[in-house]
């Protein structure tokens, strides 16, 4: 009988059929569309993860759906059932697991997947990168003080990029390691991994920048449109560097520019240590004042926040917008 027979996908909630690609959970084996598991990054019911009401195979029958496409093949976590045990760290995983949920060790007897040159979806492992041994992390491994797997289930989306990063923090005492999407979006990446404070305070730099640039325009008279030729423009630029009184303006400009460039560098250089920090505070409090909260209840408290980072956006583009309209 196909593998899946019976089984739809919680993404796109449609059956599997035997011309289906299927991924499968490393965690709980839930199975997926590729291109349903390339919508999310992650199992659609990760929230359930290490709960009582995570997702399983049943062994006994063959699985119905519910009306909203969600297998009701769940068990409490005091049943019996099979395991598979790692080959790799020896891991116990639940029967029809095709990945380890430790190491991310294939657990499929052939290696049809393992042999595919490019990367694929299943092969999203949050503890373990193939090509990069070193940065193997034990979810069971303690850095700063925080379990590895509270920490990927609090960063969610990417956590197989920032955990390594937060170790080498924590072993080298060195705050340094360069963000690219804290370089080139600053507070957009703020906003995303739920900094409000420290995004907030650098999009009203951005503000703040954008008002004395526009005072500067006006006091110098460099009102550009859209009706002005190259040479027109060209002539404009000329006589406003060559006035006296220009030279306060342009270097404020020019100072407000390089503020922000270094902004935005010490964003990307201290940008994991800020976000290795800021879960750490979190993860903390939260443990404090809930000891036993899941790994799925973490999740939700941390992520990422894309209404937010939206939000954040479209204000600052009107805010923009009426500072141009009336400085």
């Amino acid at each position: 009988m196909y593998f899946y027979e019976g089984y739809s996908c919680p993404v796109c909630q449609q059956l599997f059929t035997e011309k289906d690609d299927v991924v499968a959970c490393p965690h709980c084996g839930l199975p997926h569309h590729r291109e349903c598991w390339a919508k999310e990054w992650h199992c659609h019911l990760h929230h359930l993860h290490d709960t009582p009401e995570q997702w399983r195979r049943d062994r006994a029958s063959t699985t119905q759906n519910s009306p909203q496409g969600e297998p009701t093949d769940r068990v409490t976590a005091n049943e019996n059932s099979a395991h598979q045990i790692c080959a790799q760290c020896h891991t116990s995983n639940p029967e029809f697991s095709e990945f380890c949920k430790h190491c991310g060790t294939s657990l499929k007897s052939d290696t049809t997947w393992q042999s595919d040159p490019q990367p694929t979806f299943n092969e999203y492992q949050p503890f373990h990168n193939p090509d990069k041994k070193s940065q193997t992390v034990a979810p069971n491994e303690v850095i700063d003080g925080i379990k590895a797997e509270d920490l990927a289930a609090f960063v969610g989306a990417k956590s197989e990029y920032y955990l390594p990063r937060f170790r080498r923090i924590a072993r080298n005492g060195s705050s340094a390691s360069w963000n690219w999407a804290a370089f080139f979006f600053g507070p957009l990446w703020l906003l995303y991994r739920k900094m409000y404070g420290l995004g907030a305070i650098v999009m009203i730099l951005e503000l703040l920048q954008t008002a004395v640039t526009e005072i500067a325009y006006k006091n110098l008279g460099l009102v550009v449109t859209d009706e002005m030729s190259s040479t027109e423009l060209f002539s404009l630029i000329e006589s406003v560097i060559s006035k006296p009184s220009s030279t306060y303006f342009l270097l404020s400009i020019s100072l407000l520019s390089v503020i922000m460039l270094v902004v935005s560098i010490v964003l990307a250089l201290f940008g994991n240590r800020l976000y290795r920090d800021h879960c750490g505070r979190v993860i903390t409090h939260v443990r404090q004042k809930t000891p036993d909260l899941t790994a799925g209840e973490l999740s939700s408290i941390g992520g990422v926040s894309i209404a937010v980072m939206v939000i954040g956006y479209i204000a600052q583009y009107f805010i923009t917008q009426i500072l141009i309209i009336f400085i």
